[in-house]
């Protein structure tokens, strides 16, 4: 139940996303227009909640403790979601206008989700234009507002806004493990079965190189991962997916362990970013991020 504590507890923990944010209580006091003592007094509350320090004084100010950095971790988590639902809420944020997106092909295979189809429901004179490409030096991506990818454009008209660790694992479709069976190890697996890789030099993925090199009959190999999830889910083999595939009825082999992952990056061109049509696009991209 909300009740007096929780919100004085929500408010110190804002409080403490600001000084980290600020450095320190003094620039933190002067931008949230406060005392230092009145941001004192709500950290000394924390502290006594969360049985231990959070900001050590220095002679230069504050520094967060371990224990402090890990609140402020989940401050900023907080101020994120405060912003977000803003943004979602908001029948004022309807917007209108063209938005261009530069995709990655494996970026666009992989995290796209219902929140980024939801942003076109709601906003409905808001027009998207989607490009995907195998690389960003096919195009000239300073003709876009936004850019999802695996890899970063060697510019510097671009802002990182976001990005997010994809932990991949071995999946394979229920009718392919009901002919060929369960592989009982990695060993089994990379011997026994029909092996699904992107080529190296189009991967998202990290981590696998040994794999590849030690598979024995490697059935399929693309340069997209539209079309290695689509050789998946046609029971042709085994393969590298995101782990968030499990919603989407694969069957993930947990007991196979893999070192593989790769970050996905979401970047706004600078000269947009500040519109409202490509703000509110953003955020519900990084909420479509979230959830791949």
């Amino acid at each position: 139940m909300l009740d007096k504590k929780a919100l004085a507890d929500f408010k110190a923990i804002m409080i403490l996303h600001a000084v980290s944010q600020m450095d320190g209580k003094r620039k933190a006091a002067k931008e949230l227009d406060i005392s230092v003592d009145t941001i004192s007094k709500y950290i000394d509350t924390l502290e006594y909640e969360c049985g231990g320090k959070l900001l050590n004084s220095t002679g230069g100010g504050s520094v967060l403790t371990v224990r402090g950095e890990r609140m402020a971790d989940w401050s900023r988590l907080l101020h994120k979601e405060l912003n977000h639902m803003y943004i979602m809420l908001s029948e004022k944020n309807e917007v209108k206008g063209e938005v261009k997106i530069l995709w990655d092909r494996n970026a666009r295979a992989n995290v796209i989700n219902k929140e980024f189809w939801n942003c076109l429901k709601k906003n409905k004179e808001l027009s998207l234009v989607s490009t995907v490409v195998n690389s960003l030096s096919e195009v000239k991506s300073s003709n876009y507002d936004l850019i999802v990818s695996y890899n970063l454009p060697n510019s510097d008209d671009w802002e990182l806004i976001y990005s997010k660790k994809t932990v991949g694992g071995y999946f394979a479709s229920a009718q392919y493990l009901k002919k060929y069976g369960y592989p009982k190890s990695k060993e089994e697996m990379l011997q026994k079965h029909r092996m699904i890789f992107l080529r190296k030099e189009f991967s998202w993925i990290k981590g696998i190189e040994k794999d590849m090199a030690e598979a024995t009959h490697k059935v399929y190999l693309s340069d997209s991962s539209f079309a290695t999830n689509e050789a998946i889910e046609n029971n042709v083999g085994i393969g590298i997916m995101p782990l968030s595939f499990v919603k989407k009825g694969f069957v993930c082999l947990d007991n196979i362990k893999t070192d593989a992952s790769g970050t996905v990056y979401l970047l706004t061109h600078k000269e947009s970013k500040d519109t409202q049509r490509v703000k509110v696009l953003t955020e519900y991209l990084k909420s479509m991020l979230d959830k791949a």
